[in-house]
């Protein structure tokens, strides 16, 4: 245990017992007394490391890094810090994940993956800051091409894949930064923006999803596919929902967001509207379960593969699975919502901002090209009597009963136009670009 004593002139020092017995001393200035204590609480727990000969963990380093070179230094003089306080891979990885707090279950998945990836290439005791920036383009050519572990069929990764790879491994050492382990991050640079890729986006309509309901085993499976398809959750993670968060009398569904949770409390939970097309499936899977009303709505949820049984239910309606299952499910949702609600309610109930649903989920629907080519352009239309265009602009002529009013608003435009010393056109309208607000509300 050390000892803090502040001297006559108002400054603090430190007292302890080396290893090997002798009795040692380090001042640390004129701090406030809370500092002292804190600074105290830092120290013993170096001395504590150094006698069972284990190395500080990398807040301990971050903290001893922010400290007055001349205490820092001290604390190296005394075998406390390394100079060059750098730890391997393997602990640099694990520390990461250990201060992971609060993100979703998928998010830390994707760190122990990305992880799994640097030890297997670099391995576990090598040391941080002898990772270069070559080192790093290497080991994202090494998984470009043989990173995929899940399909059989071929080793390479998506372009997108790897650089949500090379991003992951980019905070990783970022963190190491922080903390004063590394310099620099070695994979600073490496590309890990993801490109738009709509090659395989795909609307499906609700039509098809009901033939793959029609072929769902019970009354729970049918009310959870149709529950993802016309609610545009995140499945599964936002599946967790218990029979308190529907609210049949009120039409509306509470869900729990695991992935946004950590931004706040305002998204860790939404409100999304029980639609009519959804009810019916609820209501008859609540009829029959057996669960109380704080269990579970879809209890097998939990352990199933949710995408592999989808894709067996998708065979067995006689289709064939498309591409991005749940993904395209959600995005398909909320282009059908956007057509008949305003966007920044749908985007609110589908949990992002409408910046993100117009890059990565709104989808082209061929029947909607088809009628377009069908029916008048409701602004090129505007103001023309009947609806249509029957030739060039000029040709058009306006019901007598308009042309008096447009004299007279061109009347009054002019003269006033006159009187404030503005030249306008033909037309009425100010030949500058500038406009008067006075103007234009004295004319209307």
């Amino acid at each position: 245990m050390a000892s803090m004593s502040k001297t006559r002139q108002g400054s603090y020092k430190l007292r302890w017992l080396s290893a090997n017995g002798q009795k040692k001393a380090i001042g640390i200035g004129k701090i406030t007394s809370k500092a002292a204590k804190q600074f105290q609480s830092k120290f013993e727990e170096l001395v504590e490391l150094q006698r069972v000969g284990a190395s500080p963990p990398a807040l301990l380093v971050e903290w001893a890094n922010r400290l007055a070179p001349s205490i820092k230094q001290r604390l190296c003089s005394e075998g406390l810090l390394a100079e060059n306080a750098s730890m391997s891979l393997g602990t640099l990885c694990e520390e990461f994940r250990r201060l992971r707090c609060g993100v979703a279950e998928a998010t830390r998945t994707r760190d122990e993956q990305v992880c799994k990836l640097l030890i297997d290439y670099f391995g576990s005791t090598k040391m941080i800051e002898a990772i270069t920036p070559k080192d790093a383009a290497d080991w994202r050519q090494h998984i470009a091409e043989h990173g995929n572990r899940r399909d059989g069929d071929r080793s390479a990764l998506a372009e997108n894949t790897v650089r949500r790879r090379t991003g992951v491994a980019s905070q990783i050492f970022k963190a190491g930064v922080r903390w004063g382990a590394i310099g620099s991050d070695p994979f600073a640079g490496l590309p890990t923006s993801i490109l738009e890729n709509h090659d395989r986006d795909t609307y499906v309509p609700w039509t098809t999803i009901r033939k793959v309901i029609d072929v769902a085993p019970n009354a729970q499976w049918k009310a959870l596919i149709a529950f993802v398809r016309l609610t545009g959750c995140r499945a599964p993670s936002e599946l967790r929902l218990s029979w308190k968060d529907v609210d049949f009398e009120s039409g509306t569904i509470r869900l729990h967001s695991p992935k946004t949770a950590h931004h706040g409390a305002e998204h860790a939970t939404r409100v999304v509207p029980l639609f009519q097309e959804l009810r019916p499936y609820l209501e008859a899977w609540a009829g029959e379960s057996r669960e109380s009303q704080e269990g579970l709505v879809f209890p097998i949820a939990k352990g199933a593969n949710l995408g592999t049984q989808l894709a067996r239910f998708i065979r067995r309606a006689g289709l064939e699975p498309w591409p991005k299952l749940m993904v395209n499910l959600r995005a398909s949702r909320e282009t059908e919502l956007i057509d008949q609600f305003p966007a920044t309610e749908v985007c609110r109930w589908l949990g992002h901002s409408t910046t993100v649903a117009a890059k990565y989920y709104s989808r082209s629907r061929s029947e909607i090209t088809i009628e377009a080519a069908k029916v008048p352009s409701t602004g090129c239309n505007a103001g023309v009597p009947g609806g249509v265009h029957q030739g060039p602009p000029e040709a058009i002529q306006q019901p007598a009963s308009v042309q008096p009013e447009a004299n007279k608003t061109k009347e009054l435009a002019a003269n006033e136009g006159k009187r404030r010393g503005v030249k306008l056109g033909d037309s009425g309208r100010c030949k500058t670009r500038t406009c008067d607000p006075l103007l234009v509300r004295q004319v209307l």
